[in-house]
């Protein structure tokens, strides 16, 4: 008990956990585990958007399955989160393909 009293003083409560500094990840590892949560976190946004976008009832939740029409309408709704690039990405359209979906929404119906 006194041990521990004693390694929290000198060293806080890091010198309660035992053997921390062998099992803390390295820079390189920390960096690796925060881009694997920013792309499921990209992965997330487009499953939800497709969600939205698609009745939950439909089997094509793919977002591989999805129209250009649809995949631009989930690129519209992430794309403030993650940028464009990181949306077009994740969906699979090709810019110039999202920026002629963009104006046909724009456009509306004729």
């Amino acid at each position: 008990m006194f041990a521990w009293a004693n390694a929290h003083l000198e060293e806080g409560g890091a010198g309660l956990a035992m053997g921390w500094d062998e099992d803390a990840p390295d820079a390189g590892g920390v960096e690796e585990l925060r881009r694997q949560v920013e792309a499921l976190w990209l992965e997330n946004a487009v499953m939800g958007e497709t969600i939205r976008v698609l009745k939950a009832d439909d089997p094509r939740l793919d977002p591989s399955m999805l129209t250009n029409w649809s995949r631009t309408r989930i690129i519209d709704a992430i794309r403030g989160e993650f940028g464009l690039a990181r949306a077009l990405q994740a969906t699979g359209l090709k810019r110039g393909t999202y920026y002629y979906e963009r104006g046909v929404i724009v456009a509306g119906d004729k």
